[in-house]
Parts: C-alpha cells; structure tokens; sequence
C-alpha cells in the first residue's frame, strides 16, 4: 500500500513574471528557476509544473496578445497539477492561476517569503511537504496511488 511519503505531487509554480523592463523580467525568471531548482533539490517526490518558464525563455517579444495566449496555456496545464504553489509575490498572472486553481477544485499554499537558507532548507522542506499534502483533495491522493 502506498503512503504520503511514497507518493508523487505535482506542484504548479506560480511566481511574477511580468515587469517594466526586460531586466527585472530576467530576475524574475531567475527567481522562479532558483525555487524550482530548491524545490527539486530538496522536497522529496515533488515533480514541478511550471511551463511558463519555458515559454518566457523562448519569446523574445513580449505583447499583449503572446501573455494572454501564454496565460491561457498555463492554465489549461495547471489542471494537471495536484497543487498550486505560489512564491515571489503577487502580480495579475499569479491571481488568474489562484483564482484557476480554487474554479477547478485545486488547492494552493502562498509562500510569502525568500528562499530558505541552507541551514533552514532540510526542515523547511519536511514543513512544505506536509502542507503540500493537506492541501490536496481526497481524489487527488487516490488518483495519484495508481499512477506510482
């Protein structure tokens, strides 16, 4: 039988992309890369979904109509998360993914806050875990047994 520490979640990163001028939007993607790489580095049996990172990576122009169109991707997709996770802030893209995610029944933890350090990474990660779990849905965790 399998238990939460054998199961595998899917996260949804959600974190600020979109800002005035394309240096501010390359440290933006180099936050969000940073958790992603922590998340995976130290949240055990965390896959993360985060396919906006991509599609910012390759665009070179940035319009109304390429966000929408990249939004409208995101979200299809995140329906195939098990868990919204949103770091960095706020911004109107990361509302439309929350307010997504609540619609079609997925949970969300917001981390207010920096990367953890390095002292604090093992516990932090053993805390994220957890209420990554709390925050998925009964049909979630029996989807997910079957899938493993």
């Amino acid at each position: 039988m399998q238990t939460d520490d054998d199961l595998l979640i899917i996260v949804y990163l959600s974190h600020p992309y979109g800002a005035a001028t394309s240096e501010q939007r390359r440290a933006n993607r180099c936050k969000a890369l940073a958790w992603t790489e922590w998340i995976i580095n130290h949240v055990p049996r965390v896959a993360v979904l985060a396919p906006w990172l991509y599609y910012v990576e390759i665009r070179h122009t940035e319009s109304e109509a390429r966000r929408r169109q990249g939004l409208e991707h995101d979200l299809a997709m995140l329906g195939g998360a098990d868990v919204v996770l949103s770091v960095g802030g706020m911004s109107p893209g990361v509302q439309a993914e929350l307010d997504h995610a609540e619609k079609i029944g997925i949970g969300a933890v917001v981390i207010n806050g920096d990367l953890p350090t390095h002292e604090e990474s093992n516990d932090y990660a053993q805390r994220l875990r957890a209420i990554l779990l709390e925050e998925m849905t009964d049909e979630d965790i029996l989807q997910g047994e079957g899938a493993n």
